[in-house]
């Protein structure tokens, strides 16, 4: 019998020892963290304001973390490719994600994605944000104000057409909100990229369609579009003659662009912590807050509890607007 009990005390000292070592050794990864390059995967093609984003948030952690932070793009299935990869990398610390609300917040609601966000994702902080405006082809749509479009499409219900930089991206949903919010009614064409979709409002294939400011600004100057208003609840201050839709839809909240980083959901928690205080570090300095505004982007730097709040807020807000408008997205 004594045999037994002894044995039965070797395992368990075993065991706790074992567990001992398991947590040194996590805890040991954890205080030598980072001690290896970090990747951030944009889950977009190269060239966009994501990758712009990246780059010089890649630059700000990397001077903080004594580590190189590189930009990796994988596109594809608008933005779920990438995403995917995050959500099931090692929660190591060595793998982010760059995301935009589409691959969080509104592709879920339409199709199968391979990750459950709330499960997979653990929000690090939002990193930026950008004003979104509604342009028109002056061209296709001869109008100057707000009023005027809206009224332009209740008078020719269905006719006029929007591009989008593909189908479930925000700036479809954004015009799909503001068609139910004035009871109107265009047809949507997506497109591949927001360079493409940008071709395709110069050219006059499309009457219209939301942008970011950065990629309108250019198309602005020239004269090729028009901007008819800014779909945030404010003015925006560097463009102050242009209304925000809110002004004449008092019931449209206030839509804006915006890139968060998240980190695979096991990360633990002093990781997450390390990454966050590193990133709030850069996008509150001087530095930080100049560089993201040559890429026409506000620096902003959230809690980790205030970035998840926004994905929250915003994923159910776009359910919404799927149901009511019943958009199939494939």
């Amino acid at each position: 019998e004594m045999g037994r009990a002894a044995q039965g005390c070797i395992r368990q000292a075993v065991a706790i020892a074992f567990a001992l070592l398991t947590t040194f050794a996590s805890a040991q990864a954890q205080s030598d963290w980072p001690s290896r390059p970090l990747r951030i995967v944009v889950p977009a093609s190269a060239g966009g304001v994501n990758d712009a984003v990246a780059r010089l948030l890649g630059e700000g952690l990397s001077k903080r973390l004594g580590q190189p932070v590189v930009p990796e793009n994988i596109a594809g299935a608008g933005s779920v490719i990438g995403t995917a990869a995050v959500a099931k990398a090692a929660p190591d610390g060595y793998t982010l994600l760059l995301a935009a609300i589409a691959p969080l917040g509104i592709i879920p609601h339409v199709r199968q994605v391979p990750y459950v966000v709330a499960r997979d994702l653990a929000p690090v902080g939002l990193v930026a944000t950008q004003p979104h405006l509604l342009l028109v082809n002056p061209d296709k749509m001869p109008v100057n104000t707000l009023p005027e479009f809206v009224q332009r499409l209740k008078d020719n219900p269905g006719k006029h057409n929007y591009a989008s930089s593909g189908a479930g991206q925000l700036n479809q949903l954004e015009m799909e909100l503001l068609m139910l919010k004035t009871g109107t009614r265009m047809t949507h064409v997506p497109y591949k990229s927001s360079g493409d979709q940008a071709t395709a409002l110069i050219g006059g294939h499309v009457d219209c369609a939301v942008f970011g400011i950065t990629a309108a600004l250019p198309y602005i100057k020239a004269g090729t579009v028009r901007p008819i208003a800014v779909m945030t609840a404010e003015r925006y201050p560097d463009l102050p003659k242009l209304p925000a839709v809110r002004e004449l839809v008092p019931d449209f909240g206030g839509v804006f662009s915006w890139h968060g980083l998240l980190a695979p959901a096991a990360t633990p928690r002093p990781i997450v912590s390390k990454l966050h205080a590193a990133m709030a570090d850069y996008l509150h300095s001087a530095q930080g807050i100049e560089q993201m505004k040559t890429i026409g982007a506000e620096a902003v730097g959230s809690s980790p509890e205030q970035f998840g709040e926004l994905i929250r807020k915003e994923s159910a807000l776009w359910a919404d607007v799927i149901s009511r408008a019943r958009l199939q997205i494939q």
